[in-house]
């Protein structure tokens, strides 16, 4: 008879606000929006912040998101913006996940966050 099989890492189902704490702490003014659905938390931040910003959530001890699990886009036909950059954050250490997004205008480009 083969052992029952354990369970998996703990999944909190509250979204992790203290996260968008956190980054307000170290960055102040660095959130844009924050948008909250189903459990997770988005983060709108300017472009030319994005590497600040991913650089503090992956060396701050309390934020530890020391994963790039996934980087995708959206593209608009209409609206004030016409793409959106969304970049999907896991810490392994801390089991939270969040997302940042960047909005750009047409002709804009996002800095690669490559070196971080």
């Amino acid at each position: 008879m083969t052992p029952p099989m354990a369970a998996g890492p703990f999944i909190d189902a509250a979204p992790p606000v203290r996260l968008v704490e956190r980054l307000e702490a170290l960055l102040p003014g660095a959130a844009l929006s924050v948008a909250e659905f189903r459990n997770e938390m988005t983060i709108e931040v300017a472009k030319d912040r994005l590497v600040e910003v991913c650089r503090a959530l992956k060396t701050d001890p309390e934020t530890a998101c020391d994963m790039l699990t996934d980087v995708t886009a959206v593209h608009y036909l209409e609206g004030d913006h016409e793409y959106e950059v969304i970049y999907q954050l896991n810490s392994l250490e801390r089991n939270h996940r969040l997302r940042l997004k960047v909005r750009l205008k047409p002709g804009e480009t996002v800095p690669s966050v490559t070196p971080v």
